[in-house]
């Protein structure tokens, strides 16, 4: 099978956007386009495409069926993972086995968590469940079994909401198909079989109880409230203890990312297990362990799209890196955006998704035009002033990125994100390194009283550090003229602000290859870097 020349220089980007309009198209014809429609369609396109290749006959047509044959499976699998999501309701109580899967949080009279039924007649799914009664409830914790009896009920999604944030959407995404309300003596404990459950959510189980005891050991010590919400969110993902006004103080400054896990989080991480590999990490077993560290990782902070992201693309860095290939690209952030899409289409909806990876992207293209920028690779390799500029222009490239999509769904525009970032990453870098040091010490505090006073003599420094990291922010948040909140866009707003965005990338490269073809051949950064192996390589 032949292809041409442009389908060759980006060929998972071309393929990840025919299986993004695939799943749009999908989803929009849901209710109107059976399931078996889009199977076949989807075979008989495959069957077409194959029989054309053994012929050897219209080779550019194969190119054509490709993208055909990339849609309709993605139509098909989004079709066929709505209608898994399809429930009906009878109104009437129904007795059901399942499993805790979420940290419960307390409301004002009930206690809410995800459950994942394992028996009953929405067996294989999930739900959000409000017990009553939650001073009974202080102790149940994730993995917990239980035996219940309770009414299954749909959503009320018909209170006006400002942007375009869908609570349904969300709900998809999790697979949360029902809610229900359980009685106090409705309920209780019980030894529930695991066998149903895929064993990787069984997997992820286990590992999210051990990060369940490293919160309570965190929050043993004398930490803050705040202090102690912000590590459990910037290292395990738990954000149930974040106050509204810390979470406020956040987003005003513009560093909302560094309460949710994502690539800055996992980069930290990755550096972290690099530093101990040495030179072994660019060997096939330094590899395979960093992919499993990794991966370890994401499952026990619960797989949310964010952190699954950033789980693919360092696994596609780590894997580049031990081929001696480039690996900051477009192309491979589209395989793992096909690769996620392909698991669980209805994360294209999730909004931590969407602007993880349009940050990247944004990253990406910055990265791209700088590298061959003069200006820029003048500074690139001083100590200080180079690290600066390098953050400074990644924080622009990916809050350029972000922008429109942050208008769209919460209608706000921080304004000192720079300065705030200049603050926020350092002082995160510093803080998750101390906290992954905590972690690893915490088992060791059972065998001697003395590790335990150095442990807690850690987790203070290590509070101290989060408080001024906090006090900073809320500094800055509360400059004058921090954010504009209120600023929500429609839809043709938003696709109007990317084409703009994507024209002033364009008009910059443009402007640039015209400079350089002015004042004649640039060294760019990749040059030079081989330049510097070359001389090496001479004095040895």
């Amino acid at each position: 099978m032949k292809f041409n020349g442009k389908l060759q220089l980006h060929t998972f980007l071309r393929i990840a956007i025919c299986l993004l309009v695939g799943i749009c198209i999908g989803d929009a014809t849901a209710d109107a386009v059976p399931v078996a429609l889009w199977r076949w369609l989807f075979v008989g396109l495959l069957s077409l495409l194959v029989l054309l290749h053994v012929s050897k006959r219209l080779e550019m047509m194969q190119t054509l069926l490709i993208f055909c044959v990339v849609m309709a499976g993605g139509a098909w699998r989004i079709a066929s993972y709505e209608n898994s999501l399809r429930c009906a309701f009878t109104g009437e109580e129904e007795v059901y086995e399942a499993v805790v899967v979420s940290q419960p949080i307390k409301k004002r009279r009930s206690m809410k968590c995800e459950l994942a039924v394992v028996s009953g007649r929405l067996a294989g799914h999930r739900l959000n469940a409000y017990f009553q009664n939650p001073n009974s409830l202080n102790h149940i914790v994730i993995g917990d079994g239980i035996k219940a009896q309770s009414v299954f009920s749909g959503f009320d999604d018909t209170y006006a909401q400002r942007g375009g944030f869908d609570w349904r959407r969300q709900r998809m995404v999790r697979g949360i198909v029902a809610r229900t309300f359980v009685a106090s003596d409705k309920w209780k404990r019980a030894e529930v079989s695991l066998e149903a459950m895929p064993r990787i959510d069984r997997l992820a189980l286990s590992l999210q109880s051990l990060r369940y005891d490293l919160l309570s050991r965190l929050q043993g010590s004398a930490l803050s409230e705040d202090s102690y919400a912000t590590i459990a969110a910037m290292t395990l993902g738990d954000k149930t203890g974040v106050s509204a006004e810390l979470r406020d103080t956040y987003s005003k400054a513009g560093v909302s990312h560094v309460l949710a896990l994502s690539g800055l989080h996992l980069g930290i991480i990755y550096a972290m297990i690099a530093l101990l590999l040495g030179r072994r990490r660019n060997t096939m077993g330094g590899l395979l362990v960093t992919l499993l560290l990794v991966w370890t990782f994401a499952l026990m902070v619960g797989m949310s799209p964010g952190i699954v992201r950033s789980a693919a693309m360092f696994s596609v860095y780590a894997s580049m890196t031990f081929l001696q290939r480039d690996y900051l690209t477009a192309n491979s952030l589209a395989l793992a955006a096909s690769v996620m899409l392909l698991a669980s289409p209805a994360m294209l909806w999730d909004v931590g998704f969407q602007m993880s990876f349009l940050a990247v992207m944004g990253i990406v293209i910055c990265h791209v035009l700088l590298r061959n920028n003069r200006f820029y690779v003048r500074y690139a390799h001083r100590r200080f002033v180079g690290k600066l500029v390098s953050l400074v222009c990644i924080s622009l490239a990916a809050q350029l990125f972000v922008l429109p999509l942050v208008m769209y769904y919460f209608g706000n525009v921080p304004f000192y994100f720079l300065l705030a970032n200049i603050v926020a990453v350092p002082l995160t870098t510093f803080i998750i390194y101390a906290a992954m040091l905590l972690f690893v010490l915490s088992p060791l505090c059972r065998f001697a009283v003395w590790m335990t006073v150095v442990w807690q003599w850690l987790a203070s420094g290590v509070g101290w550090a989060v408080a001024q990291m906090n006090t900073l922010l809320k500094v800055i948040a509360s400059l004058p003229g921090a954010s504009a909140d209120g600023v929500y866009i429609s839809v043709l707003q938003l696709s109007l602000m990317y084409v703009l965005i994507v024209a002033l990338v364009g008009v910059w490269r443009y402007g640039q290859q015209m400079y350089d073809s002015m004042h004649g051949k640039f060294k760019s950064e990749d040059d030079l870097k081989k330049l510097r192996i070359k001389s090496k390589r001479v004095k040895k």
